[in-house]
């Protein structure tokens, strides 16, 4: 497993076949930091596969980062995987999609 990024709340992980595992907090302390490791996997690899099961804690500028990657360097959206009940949650009090009714998984920002 590689780390693609880590703090005191948020653990990123790439596993062997080759998806992203998210485990911890993200919040505005950290969504930046976050959102520049996926975008620049994202940059080399396409689409990401993102394991949010371990996700105990998500803001809006952390959905932000996993909705919408910088768009300059991402090759479209990432997919969610085993999303929490409170993401989902959070998703749908925003009018997104928590099943990603776009086909990409996730939701396409308003």
């Amino acid at each position: 497993m590689d780390v693609l990024y880590e703090d005191a709340h948020l653990r990123v992980t790439r596993t062997s076949d080759g998806w992203v595992r998210v485990t911890g907090e993200v919040d505005l302390s950290n969504s930046a930091a976050f959102g520049a490791a996926l975008t620049r996997l994202s940059a080399l690899h396409g689409p990401l596969d993102v394991d949010v099961a371990g996700l105990r804690f998500v803001d809006l500028s952390g959905l932000r980062s996993l909705v919408q990657p910088d768009s300059s360097a991402a090759e479209g959206p990432a997919r969610l995987h085993n999303v929490p009940v409170h993401v989902r949650r959070l998703m749908s009090l925003l009018g997104w999609d928590p099943a990603g009714a776009n086909g990409s998984g996730l939701p396409t920002m308003p």
